[in-house]
């Protein structure tokens, strides 16, 4: 078979030496595969470079290929998944999409238990809309709509092709709802077209599918077939995949804030802002002179888990064994996806079959556990050292040193981070404990009593640097604020910051950042608070224990869903916020631990 280039008639339709490709399209879809594979598989499949022209410019007028017709009602850009796994999961008869290790690494494989494609399942987040829509049952249209568009792109698009919006009910019907329920899927990271990617008009979901069917790629010279047959979608290369302004279209979030009755109030508050934070960070590729790593080099990285370069196969036959002279290509992106998030893949792992989820419960639990080694391998370490031990005073030194290319905890508002102190003596006994906490993630005082600040309604914990008795825990989070000023946990009565003393990037452009509004509030940006570390201390007393041996442990917590945001959710009654809040007491909200460290003291003196 001759390569892609010269299969194209002078129409600009494929063609091979043996069958006319738009033919296949008036077979039913079995016979259609035996036909192409008869094709394909007995001669092999034409070498393939990585290199070269591309067939198709990004930016061009008009796809390639002639489009496959579209069904009334359903569009080629709303394909649901499963269509993507037939030649993009893993198989054993083929030997593409693995690790060089041969571990699976099939892109629908890895994908499917992650958030981006269960972001339409999330029960926390249909609890939180639920919660938004009970407060202001008049704006339930809008408030559906707006939500839907990152956490069901695919199907928000095909329905605004038709001049509606999406709704939570659309989740369940039949025509939209497998697309819907897909979240994040295949064709909407890659179907959006680079038109305005990185501008504000792309930011909180303005992205565009691009409407000639093309699915964008890094490789040049994509491989046609049997992609455009079977999916309406031609492969094309464009740099725009690889880029962190694609990822911004959605986690860059400006909300209008809305009164009680539902009406916007004229202000406009940044919810989420990760695109933006990295922007200002050493990470940006946006930034003349910095290094520069994208939210795809952390969050799909090209390396394997032991740190080799991905180089394989990016496709399957459809009846499951190799291209065999599909060449191996390289960047290859695991599509792991994975912030900090193990309370909810955990959840849908117990719980799928209420949730709907395709995925397995195995790959949920995959999730987490990668979850798990991004916190604890590339997200924050921490340090202590002895500054003191005189009159009686213990002081330490701890530093916090950031590895991300955001803030952290970054995203949404639910999440934190806190430092917890544990002193003991040589015999054990437990001489001090700040930041210590419950089953469901409250942090404790004096007597083990939840603090005041984890209760609905209670005191906002002011920062302070400084750890001297059982009641202090450096929290890193944000708290919104309404348009009074006071603290809300309502994302659409949010018009202000309260609080963001979340962890800086390294890297961190203090003067950009604050013209964007990203700096921190409540704490200033000085030498305990800076771009890419934070640093605390102690003054414990130590009473009668001043001159014995000591061992002093220090842990810094992730908590996906902070205990006070829970508790405040709490107060609005729905059936899906009911059935959230006791999922999440059977199972305990405990925080993960991103690092811990130990610090050994010898007695003054001796004895």
């Amino acid at each position: 078979m001759s390569t892609p280039e010269a299969d194209l008639s002078e129409s600009g339709e494929v063609r091979s030496g043996l069958v006319d490709l738009p033919l296949l399209r008036r077979f039913p879809r079995a016979v259609s595969r035996v036909l192409l594979l008869l094709l394909l598989v007995p001669s092999g499949c034409a070498p393939v470079s990585s290199r070269g022209p591309a067939p198709e410019a990004v930016g061009a007028s008009g796809p390639l290929f002639a489009p496959v017709e579209v069904i009334p009602g359903h569009e080629v850009h709303s394909r649901p998944s499963s269509v993507c796994a037939d030649c993009h999961s893993n198989t054993d008869e083929s030997s593409g999409m693995r690790t060089p290790g041969g571990e699976p690494a099939a892109p629908y494989d890895l994908w499917r238990g992650t958030m981006m494609a269960n972001s339409a399942r999330d029960p926390l987040w249909r609890a939180m809309v639920s919660a938004e829509v009970a407060r202001r049952p008049a704006a339930r249209a809008e408030i559906e709509a707006s939500c839907m568009t990152c956490h069901a792109p695919a199907a928000t698009a095909d329905r605004r092709q038709h001049g509606g919006e999406l709704s939570l009910a659309d989740l369940e019907s039949e025509r939209l709802g497998e697309v819907a329920r897909d979240g994040v899927t295949c064709t909407v990271c890659h179907g959006i077209s680079a038109r305005k990617l990185g501008t504000p008009e792309s930011f909180t979901g303005g992205w565009e599918i691009d409407h000639s069917q093309r699915a964008f790629g890094p490789h040049d010279v994509p491989f046609p077939l049997p992609m455009r047959p079977f999916t309406g979608w031609t492969p094309t290369q464009s740099s725009h995949i690889l880029e962190s302004s694609l990822c911004g279209s959605c986690h860059t979030l400006y909300t209008e804030t809305l009164d009680p009755t539902g009406h916007p109030t004229g202000t406009v508050f940044l919810e989420q802002s990760p695109y933006l934070e990295w922007r200002h960070s050493l990470f940006s590729t946006e930034r003349e002179g910095s290094p520069g790593v994208s939210c795809q080099g952390c969050h799909l990285p090209t390396r394997d888990e032991s740190g080799q370069e991905m180089l394989t196969r990016i496709a399957r036959t459809p009846m499951g064994s190799d291209f065999s002279r599909l060449a191996p290509r390289s960047p290859y992106g695991r599509h792991i996806l994975v912030g900090g998030n193990t309370l909810i893949p955990e959840l849908l792992a117990e719980h799928g079959e209420e949730f709907g989820v395709e995925a397995p419960p195995a790959a949920f639990l995959e999730v987490a556990r990668r979850a798990r080694a991004q916190l604890s391998e590339r997200t924050a370490a921490l340090s202590m050292g002895l500054l003191s031990r005189e009159e009686g005073t213990l002081q330490l030194g701890l530093e916090i040193a950031s590895f991300a290319g955001h803030k952290i905890p970054t995203g949404h508002p639910t999440r934190r981070m806190w430092v917890g102190v544990r002193v003991l003596d040589g015999e054990g006994r437990v001489l001090h404990e700040s930041g210590a906490f419950d089953r469901m993630g409250r942090i404790l005082g004096p007597g083990g009593a939840p603090l005041p600040s984890e209760s609905a309604g209670g005191p906002v914990v002011p920062w302070s640097p400084v750890i001297r008795s059982e009641a202090d825990a450096p929290i890193f989070e944000m708290v919104m604020a309404d348009e009074d000023g006071s603290p809300t946990w309502s994302l659409l009565s949010a018009a202000a910051m309260a609080k963001d003393t979340r962890i800086l990037p390294p890297g961190w452009d203090v003067k950009g950042a604050r013209r964007a509004g990203l700096h921190p509030v409540g704490v200033s940006v000085d030498e305990a608070f800076e771009g890419g570390r934070v640093l605390l201390s102690t003054q414990i007393p130590l009473g009668s224990a001043a001159r014995a041996e000591l061992r002093v442990e220090a842990t810094l917590h992730y908590q996906t869903l902070g205990a006070r945001f829970q508790a405040e959710l709490a107060r609005v009654s729905t059936p899906e916020m009911d059935r959230f809040q006791e999922l999440l007491a059977q199972r305990g909200n405990p925080p993960e631990i991103v690092d811990r460290v130990e610090l050994l003291l010898p007695p003054i003196g001796g004895d």
